[in-house]
């Protein structure tokens, strides 16, 4: 429980403890990280609760719908979201399936994600860095926003892609809600390009966008 987590002060810990929990196990147990890890691991799946207290791990992983993240630094990726992540760093966030992320933030080479989708929530977060990709859209700060909801975000970055590109957002699609975000943002390519949406195919959106500038 989160009263009685394991204690994780070493990569090995980590390891063996964290299997416990996976998808499938019926475990849902909480972990608590007492030092930074540079060991690198890879979680897929996880159901527990980690409590990272600041701390740095260099892993990869995907959040289970019972899993939880909170206060962890993580030089890698999140694969796939379902659970709930707040008050962390990764690289990227990749896939929030579902699931709720929340005074996060990102500054990799892909954008905070790669998609939003499936009722999945993204707020109080922001990404600053350079997308470059070939992937049928992408944005600043998501690349496709499909029946989900993105509020209180913002981006500064530079976007390139080949089919559709957007300061914000790739592709808002399928009744995505994107609410007070916005982008500060070079964006170009050969395709659809918009300094906030490169297209967006929802009923509508509120954004605030500060001044972009967007190049064909």
């Amino acid at each position: 429980t989160t009263d009685q987590p394991f204690l994780i002060r070493s990569a090995a810990d980590w390891t063996d403890k964290s299997r416990l929990t996976l998808e499938g196990t019926g475990n849902r147990y909480a972990y608590r990280l007492l030092c930074d890890i540079s060991t690198f691991s890879e979680v897929f799946g996880f159901n527990g609760s980690l409590i990272g207290q600041g701390h740095t791990m260099n892993a990869s992983m995907s959040v289970g719908p019972e899993g939880y993240l909170g206060n962890v630094q993580l030089t890698g990726v999140i694969h796939e979201n379902k659970g709930v992540i707040e008050y962390c760093y990764a690289d990227q966030f990749g896939s929030n399936n579902g699931g709720t992320i929340r005074n996060c933030r990102a500054s990799g080479s892909y954008g905070f994600a790669s998609e939003n989708l499936n009722g999945g929530v993204i707020e109080n977060c922001c990404y600053k860095g350079a997308v470059s990709n070939t992937d049928r859209a992408a944005g600043g700060f998501v690349h496709n926003n499909n029946n989900a909801v993105i509020r209180n975000c913002y981006a500064e970055a530079t976007v390139w892609n080949p089919y559709i590109a957007g300061g914000f957002v790739g592709r808002n699609d399928n009744g995505g809600t994107i609410e007070n975000c916005y982008a500060i943002a070079s964006v170009s390519g050969d395709g659809y390009t918009g300094g906030f949406a490169g297209a967006n195919y929802a009923v509508s959106y509120t954004h605030l966008t500060l001044p972009t500038t967007s190049r064909v």
